[in-house]
């Protein structure tokens, strides 16, 4: 490496850097790493940092990189601000209850929510008129994988409703999933938390798409932290040698999935085409960062025509008849490299700035973090009214480098659903002798 691109590295690595400093300032004042603020700064200091170390060949500007900063800065700001100036009572209230009585309500609906799963499954397997038998036999698997997989990309083929409103019910069993295992030191109970895992992974391998399961595991570690929150009154340590070994065991098992599910999509199986998918997948896990930086070389100007909302909460939008929600949200690719790679993924922030511009994403973000800071102050003393915010809070983050996750209804369903179970469980503990 010659001494200016060794120069250019290391400028490149400066907005990273510099955000997980800023993070790590607004742990220190706020004592936790699960804090609104510090949480996003962590994520997306990481997110700038990844690509630049392991894709450096990417067309990534600085620009992009900065503004980045300056979105997450206004999160963090606006979580501080609300700490600091609002952080209301510090008495500890309705603490979350871990009773036999709330653990069985707990464990039942968390069954019930799983069978859901299944049910999405069976239903995505009656359209082209297979049964459960296919998942008996891994020949079986890769053909309707791979049948699933053209009827999408090239017939335009979306789930039956019933799938999706099955899979509603199991995005809401890994948040009933994520609660329970925080909650409980049982084995019993720790290995059941993971029963959601299960049919997430059987409709993934159906229609040969990594989305399910990221979006079960997203939701299952929103609502882990969330109840960690509460348990510990904020002082839950995210840095700990089981949670990395945790961590490091969950990645390799999510690139064996990705590789598995690509194989069957295309039914490739010798050792080269193994290689080509593994070059592939780089695009998927750091191409986000460089497809931003593109779409914004490109965009005529950050204070545009607006949409208000269209791209941010596009699946919602599509439902109430005011726009169209294409596949992938975006369709447009955009070339990211010079060996011919390009990606549809921009990250959270392209669909900000052309909602509401540059000014009104600052305005949005700020006053994201300042409710998502006024949340936490107060679920951490018990107040479980505000588990939905930040279940919604991380689940958000944690797909930030793709989209908006709010732009899919089934997840909306799943966190309503979240948030009346919270309702109606106090309720019972409100009743209870």
């Amino acid at each position: 490496m010659s001494l200016s691109n060794l120069i250019d590295l290391w400028v490149s690595l400066v907005p990273g850097l510099f955000l997980l400093g800023l993070a790590g300032l607004a742990r220190f004042k706020l004592r936790s790493w699960l804090s609104p603020g510090p949480f996003f700064g962590l994520v997306w200091g990481a997110l700038l940092l990844l690509p630049t170390l392991i894709t450096p060949e990417y067309y990534i500007s600085l620009f992009s990189m900065w503004l980045i900063v300056l979105a997450s800065s206004a999160v963090i700001l606006g979580d501080i601000l609300a700490q600091t100036f609002w952080p209301g009572s510090r008495t500890i209230t309705n603490h979350h209850s871990q009773d036999e009585a709330s653990l069985t309500l707990l464990r039942s609906t968390l069954v019930l929510a799983c069978l859901c799963g299944v049910f999405a499954a069976m239903a995505l397997l009656a359209t082209k008129g297979y049964g459960f038998g296919v998942f008996l036999s891994l020949g079986s698997l890769t053909s309707v994988g791979r049948e699933f997989a053209m009827a999408r990309y090239q017939d335009d083929f979306t789930a039956p409703l019933l799938a999706r409103l099955g899979m509603a019910g199991l995005y809401f069993a890994a948040l009933l999933a994520g609660m329970l295992f925080a909650s409980s030191r049982q084995r019993t109970d720790r290995l059941l938390a993971l029963a959601p895992m299960a049919p997430a992974l059987a409709y993934g391998a159906v229609l040969t798409s990594r989305s399910p399961v990221l979006y079960t595991m997203i939701f299952w570690l929103s609502s882990y932290f969330t109840t960690l929150i509460v348990l510990t009154q904020g002082k839950a340590r995210l840095f700990t040698t089981l949670n990395i070994i945790r961590g490091t065991a969950v990645g390799i098992l999510v690139l064996l999935m990705f590789i598995s599910f690509q194989m069957s999509r295309y039914g490739w199986l010798s050792a080269s085409d193994l290689i080509f998918i593994l070059f592939k997948l780089r695009v998927w896990f750091f191409g986000y960062l460089a497809g931003f930086s593109q779409w914004l070389a490109q965009a005529p100007t950050l204070l545009g025509d607006l949409h208000y909302g269209s791209y941010t909460f596009a699946g919602l939008f599509s439902l109430l008849g005011i726009s169209a929600r294409e596949l992938g949200i975006y369709s447009q690719h955009l070339a990211i490299s010079d060996l011919a790679e390009s990606t549809n993924v921009y990250t959270l922030f392209r669909g900000l700035l052309e909602d509401f511009g540059l000014a009104g994403m600052l305005v949005f973000l700020f006053c994201s973090g300042f409710g998502c800071g006024a949340a936490y102050s107060r679920l951490k003393y018990g107040r479980l009214g505000f588990a939905s915010v930040l279940v919604c809070f991380f689940s958000v983050t944690l797909w930030s480098h793709v989209t908006c996750l709010l732009n899919y209804n089934s997840i909306i369903l799943a966190l309503l659903i979240y948030a009346l179970f919270l309702n109606f469980r106090h309720r019972l503990q409100e009743v209870a002798p």
